[in-house]
């Protein structure tokens, strides 16, 4: 698999790959906006990694990160190549 989010997220989490493509099922399962639904990511998380909620509250802040420098990338370069 070569999605450039989940080498990202290996990057900044210094998860394993196996991990971070269990984190990014995690986060396409849900919603990303809102209070309730980053409880059930962290939950979710939690679960799926056996991790604590400390852990599971770090990753999806970086996950977040990682989300809107895409999106704010995507806004100002709307033909650049997505794997960039």
């Amino acid at each position: 698999m070569n999605n450039p989010v989940i080498k990202e997220l290996e990057e900044k989490t210094g998860r394993s790959k196996q991990e971070c493509i269990v984190i990014n099922s995690c986060l396409e399962n849900h919603f990303i906006i809102g209070q309730n639904n980053r409880k059930k990511i962290i939950d979710d998380l939690m679960e799926s990694l056996n991790i604590n909620e400390k852990e599971a509250d770090d990753i999806y802040n970086i996950s977040m990160e990682i989300i809107a420098k895409r999106i704010k990338n995507k806004i100002f370069h709307p033909f650049k190549s997505k794997d960039e």
